[in-house]
């Protein structure tokens, strides 16, 4: 991806301009200036430095007149990890100890100064599952399936975005959660520093999220576990005074996010455009790439990251930018690709829709109830005509690169409506699927145009 001159220039003096990056300790400022004093000469000794920052940068070719503004740069990147994209705890929890009374690493005063939620009164740690905590309140508990369904999404979950990943996973009943803004009674899940928060609305079609799947569900998993990386990547340098100097300057931690290096990245990639208002560091999206992201992304930069890496991880990436697509495979890694295996390939020319009367096989409905304590139901549909065989050809083979096992029947009944069904066995979650077209049908006033797509979806089988 091409950065301009001017680009760098200007994020290199909104860098300079937030207090966020000239709150450094002393021994800090030492090695950024020995950083400073090596980069200077390797620039005197020729093309060193420029062939180094492109490497470390992925600038194209920084010029001479460039050096003084990458110099700047590259110093003021000594106080992010050496990995752009590393998110570790390692250095919070070497420093501070786990405060085992609010699930945190920091008090209920630090907390609040940095805006961020304090867990409800008198919690308690339902379950804990590979180092999570589900955490209930006193008037509400995850039941055994919405915890069954949190464990699938942790396994399933690209493992960058679980090292660390939250200190508490909190379900709540309306009213214990008053003080959150913005919050609303179909609110299905928020994040605030470390914390998740999920409720009933999370889990319950009535209130759907994107659509009434569990898939629809992981995306709002994963939307929130962004905002839970983007704080872990700047929980170390909130030690006790400067969280006092945030406070008096007004900085949330969501202040801090958007100043960090991790958003400043991504805008480059993204196309957001980065100035400065006071001590804070604030981003615009240009109306040439606004329809590059989702609604949701284009409202907050912090937003945009968090919708481009669910839509990722999701494979739902119609309507995002490839450069945000670049910079997603870059922060997840090789781990990105756990997720594909487990996720249903949708063909690519059909839709989600709500469905009022659909008509499926009732008795393996009523038969997968009974085996699986979750079932979810997803329809799908296109009007091209004649593709029912692409379909179950598309789905066959991408079926058994992932990992799914089982066959497909197919059959015509009596008024030429032809039928495909299918039951498929797979780790995490088991398919049976039925395509179904009214194309060469007769004895229909009225029938569907193209091939209808039933996916049955069970989930956690009962002992």
């Amino acid at each position: 991806m091409q950065v301009s001159r001017q680009q760098r220039r200007d994020l290199s003096f909104s860098m300079k301009a937030s207090p966020y990056y000239q709150k450094t300790s002393r021994i800090t400022t030492v090695l950024r200036w020995i950083t400073i004093i090596l980069i200077i000469f390797a620039i005197v000794c020729g093309a060193g430095a420029s062939f180094y920052l492109t490497q470390h940068r992925k600038w194209d070719w920084i010029f001479v007149g460039d050096v003084a503004d990458a110099i700047v740069y590259h110093a003021n990147s000594l106080l992010d990890r050496e990995d752009l994209f590393d998110v570790s705890l390692q250095s919070s929890s070497s420093i501070r100890e786990f405060n085992e009374t609010n699930l945190s690493y920091f008090s209920n005063e630090e907390l609040a100064k940095l805006g961020i939620l304090n867990l409800p009164e008198n919690f308690q740690i339902q379950d804990t599952y590979k180092g999570i905590r589900f955490v209930r309140t006193a008037q509400k508990s995850f039941s055994e399936i919405q915890l069954g369904l949190l464990k699938y999404f942790i396994d399933i979950t690209p493992t960058r975005l679980l090292n660390p990943g939250p200190t508490a996973i909190v379900t709540y009943a309306p009213g214990e959660i008053a003080n959150v803004a913005n919050l609303n009674d179909r609110t299905a899940a928020f994040a605030s520093g470390s914390y998740m928060f999920f409720n009933d609305h999370s889990f319950n079609p009535v209130y759907p999220l994107a659509d009434t799947s569990v898939d629809a569900a992981f995306r709002t998993f994963i939307h929130e576990l962004v905002h839970v990386a983007q704080f872990n990547y700047i929980v170390d340098r909130l030690d006790p005074a400067s969280i006092d100097e945030f406070y008096k300057e007004g900085l949330s931690w969501i202040d801090l996010v958007v100043n960090s290096q991790l958003i400043a990245e991504f805008a480059l990639y993204a196309g957001w455009q980065v100035y400065s208002e006071g001590s804070k560091l604030l981003y615009k999206l240009p109306n040439s790439v606004l329809a590059q992201t989702s609604e949701y992304g284009k409202s907050k930069i912090y937003e945009d990251m968090a919708e481009s890496v669910a839509a990722f991880v999701t494979t739902n990436t119609v309507g995002f930018s490839g450069d945000r697509l670049k910079w997603c495979v870059q922060f997840l890694g090789d781990s990105d690709i756990q997720v594909k295996l487990h996720k249903f390939p949708v063909p690519f020319n059909m839709q989600s829709v709500n469905i009022t009367n659909p008509s499926y096989d009732k008795n393996k409905e009523s038969s997968m109830k009974q085996r699986y304590k979750y079932l979810d139901i997803q329809y799908f549909i296109t009007e091209d005509v004649n593709v029912i065989n692409d379909i179950q050809y598309f789905l066959s083979e991408e079926l058994s690169q992932r990992g799914w096992k089982g066959t497909f029947t197919r059959y015509r009944d009596q008024n030429g409506v032809v039928y495909i069904k299918g039951d498929f066995d797979g780790t995490y979650r088991d398919l049976y699927l039925e395509l179904y077209t009214y194309d060469h049908a007769h004895g229909f006033l009225v029938k569907p145009r193209g091939t209808i797509m039933v996916v049955m979806s069970g989930y956690l089988l009962k002992d």
